[in-house]
């Protein structure tokens, strides 16, 4: 008795075509869908429909009311000041132990990758105590100390918040820049300074445009965090 060898079309024959990497990528799509694209559909469809029927009131009662452009105005100004100042400040320190002779490198640089061992709200309520504008301790001590009753510095306020989360952010900008030095090779800073080049021509013409990108994706991180966190101005705010 024989049998036929069924077919089983050209759609069978593609996924036996596939390789291991691209079922793992085609399975990863799938948990993306799931897990993010599909959450965030329901949320778009229950924000802009009642029912089948579109409805854009959501626009007048909620989103252009002056509490909540007042609250998007100062996220945009806390990510912007974050954003370029804990840049700055990462770079800094990037630049400092990666190209200068400094000593005890190894000890600042674990130094500064303490913040990723505790959340930034626990930073803000350590602030809170320190330089809150009437109870923080050290405000009292320079209030006693100057028979005034203006605060040091008060924590409580747009300035605060940029502080506290450039404290915790910088990190991002110096870890990627840090890692871009390592990497990359000396001897090209060596050939130009031999071959004449200052300092500064030296950081302008080689050593930023190779670190560039990771001086991107390091804004790029502080400036998400900045957005996303709600907990620290929350605190502060």
């Amino acid at each position: 008795m024989m049998f036929k060898k069924r077919y089983f079309g050209p759609k069978l024959k593609m996924w036996e075509d596939l390789n291991l990497g691209q079922m793992l990528m085609i399975i990863t799509v799938m948990i993306l869908v799931i897990t993010v694209a599909m959450p965030m559909v329901m949320i778009v469809y229950n924000t802009f429909f009642i029912g089948a029927r579109l409805d854009l009131g959501i626009f007048d009662n909620i989103i252009f009311t002056s509490d909540t452009m007042d609250a998007m105005w100062n996220t945009i100004v806390i990510g912007f000041f974050v954003t370029l100042l804990g840049t700055i400040v990462g770079l800094f320190f990037a630049w400092l132990i990666g190209r200068s002779d400094i000593p005890l490198k190894g000890f600042m640089k674990t130094l500064f990758i303490v913040p990723y061992m505790f959340p930034p709200f626990i930073g803000a309520m350590a602030w809170g105590l320190l330089l809150s504008s009437r109870s923080g301790y050290l405000n009292k001590m320079f209030m006693s100390f100057t028979g005034g009753t203006t605060p040091f510095f008060n924590i409580n306020s747009i300035a605060g918040i940029i502080f506290v989360e450039i404290c915790y952010y910088f990190p991002f900008v110096f870890i990627q820049v840090s890692s871009a030095l390592e990497r990359m090779d000396p001897t090209l800073e060596e050939s130009a300074r031999i071959a004449g080049a200052s300092q500064l021509y030296v950081i302008r013409k080689i050593t930023f445009p190779l670190v560039l990108p990771a001086i991107a994706a390091g804004s790029m991180l502080i400036l998400i965090s900045s957005l996303s966190h709600f907990a620290l101005p929350a605190i502060l705010g």
